[in-house]
């Protein structure tokens, strides 16, 4: 088995030579199948589920990638054909040292009796590794080869770290992430981890179960394509699970054509992945979703599905990870602003922090890594305002970001044109990001959030307009023009929304009512439309955010800081800048269709608007003198 596959790094060529020794590998790998009720070669029956999972973990090892992310719904043989794959990676690579990681002790030894299935029934003509070895640990084959059976556990306790701990390892297979209760041991398990052996391999499944550690997981994978793959495999996959025409089921729940709904599913399914779900699987998933139709009723295609349904059954990846608790963002809304108005067409940058503000430097950046700056709409020399900015730890002590959102305002809406994102700046640091920002924005209003670092964020802020104009720094922002840069920055003031005067209290310091009150408020405003979302980033952190009573925040240990950095801006142009635009007329179309006007045009309206001032002036002109007139008429009676 060792000559199976030349040494080196894995090419097309290497992985035909491997998945050929696979596939004639699962000819004597024999299984307790309980569809089948007993012993089954599992060659005889691969699910194209199980096929859709090997083609991908196949094509990423013929690009020399070896860590595969799947996401997947239940009972599609995943997790079977995964342990079969990596048995024989084992056997075909001598010394390997291998894991197998569950999140139960129980499940991790229904894998052991399995894999011993395995190995007992392997006929000795094959020439597959035996057992040379065996203990409570794991198994070691007579290539050397070592496979660990290991628990993470459902619950954090004060093992959990160990996880992965002195245990150098160049080949996991990893099962139900969604359940390990084991952040740090993920942290831990993920350091042993070769990244240079030529022949690891590293598999991750699940399915979804909400916002977790493998949602965070399977969000960097999506973010890498240069060391990462993932897959995924819905419930669709399993070409079985189906009512066939003519059949009892059929006839309950397949005679009706797909709801709206449905269809917008199976679309859906077709788009993403390449997949026409038919009439027949349509049938067998209405009645997954109500299975308690009475047999003399007609299903009528509209069956309640629950988020439990949706999680272990999902039609798309988005819909794996819904949240089964009390989601506070509209999922339907945010789907349809996603397909709407989220964008990746922006231009991205990175900063460069130096000793003082002024050398600082901005560059366009070269990968998504590296991006922490998003700008989808550059400055308009008449559009307005608002940057608002979250610093590191500043709401909450687990988001360890600093975010930024620039918002273009308008009497009915604010577009989001701009967004910043990092965890590598101190406040000072953050302060001249903002205030660049502002600089550039020009007509522009802050507000931050003072707790934790805010305060020291703002005390810079402060400082940093008059070291630039009467200050040490003035020759220097002289020579780079940037001396008048902050001449149209307004502060945000603080202001209670029951209070009848204006406040006297700088920016924002926030307490958990004050929090839920702007919370709602951006609820809202993504609710109506008035707030136009350009990020991808900030709708999935939107996506996990849940109310429980009072408190408004992430998921687990999810990040929120680019929402709250939102909702804050919301705040800002709601009671300090709203009302000026909306005497003004600046409404989004208005100011949308200025844009679109040749100097001609300009004129015309120029002289149009001249004409109407001079009209309306005439008439209010006129109605006060029939007033005069009334009132001295009145008089002389």
């Amino acid at each position: 088995m060792a000559d199976l596959v030349e040494s080196g790094a894995w090419t097309p060529e290497k992985v035909a030579a491997f998945r050929a020794g696979f596939y004639e590998f699962l000819k004597y790998v024999v299984i307790n199948s309980k569809d089948t009720g007993g012993l089954t070669v599992m060659a005889d029956n691969i699910y194209f589920a199980q096929q859709r999972f090997l083609d991908s973990v196949f094509d990423g090892l013929s690009e020399d990638v070896h860590d595969f992310k799947a996401l997947k719904s239940r009972q599609l043989g995943i997790s079977t054909i995964s342990r079969a794959l990596a048995l024989f990676w084992l056997g075909v690579h001598p010394g390997l040292q291998g894991a197998m990681i569950f999140d139960t002790d129980s499940n991790k030894e229904v894998a052991r009796a399995e894999i011993t299935t395995i190995l007992d029934n392997l006929p000795a003509r094959f020439g597959f590794p035996g057992k040379k070895s065996e203990n409570r640990y794991g198994l070691r084959l007579s290539n050397d080869s070592f496979l660990r059976f290991m628990s993470a556990g459902v619950r954090s306790n004060r093992s959990s770290g160990t996880l992965g701990r002195s245990s150098g390892l160049n080949m996991v297979w990893a099962s139900e992430m969604c359940s390990w209760e084991n952040p740090e041991g993920i942290v831990s398990l993920r350091q042993a981890l070769s990244d240079k052996y030529k022949d690891r391999l590293y598999i991750w499944e699940s399915t979804a179960r909400g916002f977790n550690d493998w949602y965070r997981m399977w969000q960097d994978a999506r973010a890498d394509s240069l060391t990462q793959r993932t897959v995924f495999i819905g419930w669709w996959a399993r070409e079985d699970q189906r009512f066939v025409k003519g059949s009892k089921g059929f006839d309950l729940y397949g005679l009706e054509p797909p709801t709206e709904g449905e269809q917008e599913k199976i679309d859906a399914v077709r788009d993403q992945y390449g997949y026409e779900v038919d009439q027949e699987q349509l049938a067998w998933y209405r009645w997954k979703s109500n299975p308690i139709a009475a047999d003399d009723d007609e299903f009528d295609g509209e069956g309640e599905e629950s988020g439990y349904l949706q999680q272990d059954q999902p039609w798309t990846e988005d819909e794996a990870f819904i949240q089964t608790g009390s989601q506070f963002f509209p999922a339907d809304k945010l789907t349809q602003i996603t397909k709407e108005t989220v964008t990746d067409n922006y231009k991205p940058y990175y900063f460069v922090p130096a000793t003082e503000f002024v050398y600082m430097q901005v560059h366009p950046a070269l990968n998504r890594r590296m991006t922490q700056l998003k700008v989808w709409e550059e400055p308009d020399e008449h559009g307005h305002y608002v940057l608002s900015g979250d610093p590191a730890f500043g709401h909450n002590e687990k988001n360890d970001r600093s975010a930024l959102q620039v918002l273009r305002c308008y009497a009915d809406c604010v577009e989001q044109v701009a967004e910043f994102a990092s965890p590598n700046f101190q406040p000072h640091q953050f302060a001249w990001v903002m205030m660049s920002l502002a600089g550039w924005y020009k007509n522009s209003r802050l507000i931050i959030e003072l707790n934790g670092p805010g305060e020291a964020m703002l005390r810079e802020m402060q400082q940093l307009p008059a070291v630039i104009q009467r200050g040490y720094l003035r020759p220097v922002a002289e020579e780079l023009g940037l001396k008048n840069i902050f001449s149209n920055v307004r502060h945000y003031i603080y202001t209670k929304t029951d209070s009848m005067g204006a406040g006297h209290v700088l920016h924002l310091k926030t307490n958990s009512s004050l929090k839920v009150t702007i919370m709602e408020r951006c609820r809202d405003f993504t609710s109506t439309g008035r707030l136009i979302i350009h990020s991808r980033d900030l709708i999935d952190e939107m996506k996990t955010i849940r109310r429980e009573g009072d408190k408004i925040e992430a998921e687990a240990s999810n990040k929120d800081d680019r929402v709250f950095s939102m909702a804050m801006g919301l705040r800002a142009w709601e009671q300090a800048e709203r009302m000026a635009l909306v005497s003004q007329g600046k409404t989004r179309a208005v100011e949308n269709a200025k844009k679109q006007f040749t100097l001609a045009d300009q004129m015309a309206l120029l002289n149009k608007m001249q004409i109407e001032s001079f009209f309306k002036r005439k008439i209010a002109t006129r109605r006060n003198l029939a007033a005069d007139l009334r009132r001295n008429t009145w008089r002389y009676r």
